[in-house]
């Protein structure tokens, strides 16, 4: 039984349904072009991209953003952290490198070495191929927080972005990761003293 039998004109009438990744490329290209056209306000951070070696003997790229000393304060000393993983569904294009619209305003303005990750993107790269990227990024963030100026008592890193399927795959798979004698969770795990 239909809820709404008046719709079904209107459905019909419709264009006939087709697989959303057709044309990928295609897309991706035409994002590639708009973020292109309008460069991102990189004042006030600096970034370096690194290759983080997989199991598979393949490379993942991050990019990580530090603030910059600008007209306030100088931030002192480790900094908190933020993995940023871009929305977009495991598919769709990521940011042009140093273009990132959401992770420099979060470097710049909280101030937190923010770090994107460039996941792999389906459907080239079946899952749990993007999650699996989120996590090795989580895992060699702690490993080495030291060397990038990065607060290990802030330790797991916040994942940011609200619309990302990479950055809510996280929180899922994420268990606790060992942290340094002394240091305690921010904020403090459920369940847990």
């Amino acid at each position: 039984m239909l809820r709404r039998p008046e719709l079904v004109p209107r459905i019909g009438a419709l264009p006939p349904f087709s697989d959303p990744h057709e044309g990928i490329e295609a897309t991706r290209e035409r994002f590639r072009a708009l973020l292109a056209a309008r460069p991102a306000d990189r004042s006030g951070v600096r970034s370096k991209r690194y290759d983080v070696p997989r199991p598979d003997g393949s490379a993942l790229s991050i990019e990580v953003c530090h603030p910059e000393t600008g007209e306030g304060p100088a931030p002192t000393g480790p900094l908190p952290t933020v993995l940023h993983f871009h929305g977009g569904g495991y598919a769709l294009v990521r940011s042009l490198p140093g273009q990132d619209r959401t992770a420099l305003p979060l470097c710049r303005e909280l101030p937190a070495v923010t770090i994107v990750v460039e996941y792999r993107l389906a459907p080239e790269h079946r899952h749990p191929a993007g999650v699996d990227d989120c996590y090795l990024t989580l895992e060699r963030t702690a490993a080495h927080a030291a060397e990038r100026g990065i607060d290990p008592e802030h330790n797991p890193p916040a994942p940011t972005q609200q619309r990302s399927a990479g950055a809510a795959s996280r929180c899922a798979v994420s268990r606790p990761l060992p942290l340094p004698q002394g240091a305690a969770r921010h904020p403090p795990e459920a369940g847990r003293a």
